[in-house]
């Protein structure tokens, strides 16, 4: 850490990025997928779709890859400005929605094919100053041609760097299948430059065979990565200052059997983590506790902690439209427990201040019994439906390091929970309730200098998931306050 001591209020980030147990340097990337709200086959993809892409979900009308990503400091834009692109849904080998170019365009588009009656692709990705875009992968496949047997050939497949007009990529005559797709994947060595130009070629408007190719699944990234945005979030009008790490991150013993009452069918321990995701149907957002069962989690990432006032300082979610009364106790150490009442059901706060603690005083495990007298008490949900448990009043862990996963990337179907947290899982689980999961555990420093001192443990958990379900990379930031 060097022979001085930072100022005070001194942060040190690391960023790792996973890809499921091999380690990589990358920026994180974003995946056009061309899944625009209303856009119909036949019309032009909006010089819009791709920029400044801030958020790993969806931003109204456009949509992006489930891998996702955050390239806030990139513009996209398509071309040629004489043959813009047109969006086509299905049709092109295995790939969904694609933008096209084409040979003998429709007639509505004839007169805008270049003027040497060449048609093409191309997209333009610049970044601001400061900042090199990285174009990563790309995938295409041609429209099937029942008259021609063989795949079709283009003319070319080109990536210039814009500023020195020198070519980093060129293939000539390239073969693209019209069943299936080909990829291009340059993920460990990506082209980078401020602006970079991605241009397919098909050929010539008046020869003998028209073909027709599309385009899917483009991913790049910036470099340098984006820096961390404000992590404050609002659920149900309640502010959590430190966001979606406010929440519990692991389920340390999950017990329906309690009491010896109903036990619930829907039991997926994920549910029960992270920020509250509920979607009116409690069977799959949602962890029932069984009639008088009992749930223990743990905050890692963080620590639930004393306001010093009246305000609230603990929030449950519980939800269904049957809310059912549940028991809450906190531990420091998972051992000694202290009662904080009991609340009603639905999103319930508790200020804890109410009960005695010393200012300051922290606690990382919550346990939530459920009342058998009250609610619910048959499949398939019986017992309280925990959504969430979050620490309104929240402190990283001593020792000013804290870690959280985020921007994920995978298949079309990935399930992940636990962005934002130092708990990370994802596919979905075969054999319930346990899927794939890493999780950070924060060392400690005290701000010496020129001593030793361990970051955190990073544990792995091998679950069994389904097939497509999975994750293959995410990012984990560890910030150090020193």
């Amino acid at each position: 850490m060097g022979s001085t001591r930072k100022p005070p209020g001194y942060r040190q980030t690391a960023l790792a990025w996973f890809l499921l147990g091999w380690f990589s340097a990358s920026a994180t990337a974003t995946e056009l997928t061309f899944e625009i709200d209303g856009l119909a086959t036949g019309a032009r993809v909006p010089q819009e779709y791709g920029d400044r892409v801030s958020s790993t979900s969806k931003q109204n009308p456009f949509r992006y890859g489930s891998g996702g990503g955050l390239t806030p400091q990139v513009v996209v834009s398509y071309g040629p400005d004489d043959c813009l692109p047109i969006y086509r849904h299905g049709g092109f080998g295995s790939l969904k929605g694609v933008i096209t170019a084409q040979t003998g365009l429709f007639d509505e588009f004839d007169e805008e094919l270049e003027k040497d009656g060449t048609a093409a692709i191309e997209i333009r990705f610049h970044a601001d100053i400061g900042r090199v875009v990285r174009l990563e992968r790309w995938e295409i496949a041609a429209a099937a041609d029942e008259q021609v047997e063989e795949d079709p050939m283009i003319r070319s497949i080109e990536v210039f760097d814009q500023n020195s007009e020198k070519t980093l990529y060129s293939e000539k005559n390239p073969i693209i299948p019209d069943s299936g797709r080909r990829v291009f994947s340059f993920e460990s060595n990506a082209f980078e430059s401020q602006d970079l130009v991605l241009r397919i070629t098909v050929g010539e408007s008046n020869q003998e065979n028209q073909v027709t190719v599309g385009l899917d699944h483009i991913t790049f990234s910036q470099f340098p990565p984006p820096p961390l945005v404000d992590p404050v979030r609002t659920y149900d009008d309640i502010v959590f200052d430190s966001g979606d790490a406010s929440f519990a991150d692991r389920v340390v013993f999950f017990e329906p059997e309690f009491a010896g009452g109903e036990l619930p069918q829907n039991r997926d321990l994920s549910q029960a983590i992270g920020p509250p995701d509920y979607s009116n149907d409690v069977t799959d957002s949602a962890l029932s506790l069984g009639s008088g069962g009992r749930l223990t989690v743990e905050f890692i990432d963080n620590v639930l902690t004393t306001s010093g006032d009246e305000a609230a300082d603990l929030a449950i979610f519980e939800v269904d439209t049957r809310v059912e009364a549940t028991h809450i106790e906190i531990s420091a150490d998972g051992e000694i427990w202290h009662s904080v009442g009991t609340i009603p059901g639905g999103t319930a706060l508790i200020d804890i201040d109410q009960f005695g603690f010393q200012s300051g005083e922290t606690f990382r495990f919550v346990r939530l019994t459920d009342d058998p007298n009250e609610g619910r008490v048959t499949q398939p949900s019986p017992g309280a439906d925990i959504d969430a448990i979050g620490a309104i009043t929240s402190s990283p862990k001593d020792g000013g390091i804290t870690g959280q996963f985020g921007n994920p990337r995978g298949p079309g179907g990935m399930v992940v929970t636990g962005m934002g947290t130092a708990f990370f899982t994802w596919g979905q689980a075969t054999r319930p309730p346990v899927p794939s999961s890493l999780r950070f555990r924060p060392g400690f420093y005290d701000g010496g200098v020129e001593t030793e001192f361990d970051l955190g443990t990073l544990t792995y958990f091998n679950g069994t998931t389904d097939s497509g379900s999975e994750a293959e990379s995410v990012i984990l930031t560890i910030v150090l306050d020193t």
